[in-house]
């Protein structure tokens, strides 16, 4: 692959209302570079909320542009978080608090997404995409990507289909059912808790395009919020004599999981390919503010706050990242 430029890749992992973290360093990115996401970066890859970031800033508006700015997408969620996650004492009562069945009803959560992202096909992205999701018919990782549809390896599913399934987190929406290419159904559901670090997923992707890393051409860049930090001991939780409700509940089980093996596939990114990454910018967040589902504007206005001092406290890495973007 000769390219008078590096090929940009971007990676990005969230989880629920946890996108609003993805959209607002994004928009960070587009207000000092002047230029919109998909002017920045040339494969765009994301996994779960990540999925449906990368989607929603790489559907076109039918004129060349991006439909929305990441500033949009942060509105977007402070506007309509509340509607994917919405709230029903009934439902919560009829499904025992999501302990028989997922906590949301998923019809809300992709009328949203179909606002969102209208019929746009998988194969018309501004720049080339790619969603995870996990199979529950063959009980493996899935890799959907715009380069897959193009050339009709699988069918041209439309974006906000795929969102959706994406952001399937098992526990709280059901999965999402497409048709496969011989009239199967598929179920399919957010790969969090099972790839949880699109790094690795770019990495398959590309391999499966020609391209191995570590390479000199290819620069890969990673946003991250599945790291959730401690803010004090889980046997304080009582966790050690703990069952299955203080597991899931109190202590997040899924964001645990997702956390621990996350750090543990950068780690070995870091180690294998450290000539191809450019920056990572783990966005920590707080265990006791690690809700993935929390909708109210008090807690949106708190993980943008967050964001926002994170992105003070890391300014030198956000300038090597632009610098390297414009260069």
């Amino acid at each position: 692959m000769k390219n008078e430029k590096k090929l940009r890749v971007l990676a990005l992992d969230g989880s629920g209302v946890r996108g609003i973290v993805l959209a607002r360093v994004l928009q960070e990115l587009e207000e000092r570079t002047h230029r919109r996401t998909h002017e920045l970066f040339d494969f765009v890859i994301g996994n779960s909320a990540g999925a449906l970031v990368a989607m929603a800033l790489m559907t076109p508006d039918g004129h060349g542009r991006a439909r929305l700015s990441a500033a949009d997408l942060v509105q977007f969620y402070r506007d309509n978080a509340s509607a994917m996650f919405k709230k029903s004492f009934f439902h919560f009562f009829k499904l025992w608090w999501g302990l028989r069945k997922p906590k949301y009803d998923r019809k809300y959560l992709d009328q949203v997404l179909a606002t969102l992202l209208g019929d746009t096909p998988l194969s018309a992205t501004l720049k080339p995409v790619a969603a995870c999701t996990y199979s529950l018919d063959h009980a493996t990782p899935r890799l959907w990507t715009t380069y897959d549809a193009q050339q009709h390896k699988h069918p041209d599913y439309r974006l906000c289909d795929l969102a959706s399934a994406a952001s399937a987190t098992p526990t709280y929406f059901a999965p999402k059912t497409m048709t496969a290419r011989e009239g199967a159904t598929m179920h399919e559901v957010d790969a969090g808790p099972w790839v949880d670090q699109s790094c690795m997923a770019a990495i398959s992707a590309l391999k499966a395009m020609g391209i191995s890393l570590p390479h000199p051409d290819v620069t890969l860049f990673s946003l991250d919020t599945t790291q959730v930090r401690l803010n004090k001991p889980l046997t304080k939780l009582k966790l050690p004599t703990a069952g299955i409700e203080q597991w899931v509940g109190k202590a997040n089980l899924l964001d645990l999981i997702a956390g621990t093996i996350g750090t543990w596939h950068q780690d070995m990114g870091d180690i294998a390919y450290p000539s191809n990454y450019c920056l990572k910018v783990p966005v920590s967040i707080p265990f006791m503010a690690s809700s993935m589902d929390d909708s109210s504007e008090t807690y949106l206005t708190h993980l943008v706050k967050m964001t926002e001092a994170h992105i003070s406290q890391h300014n030198a890495s956000i300038i090597q990242m632009c610098s390297t973007l414009m260069s």
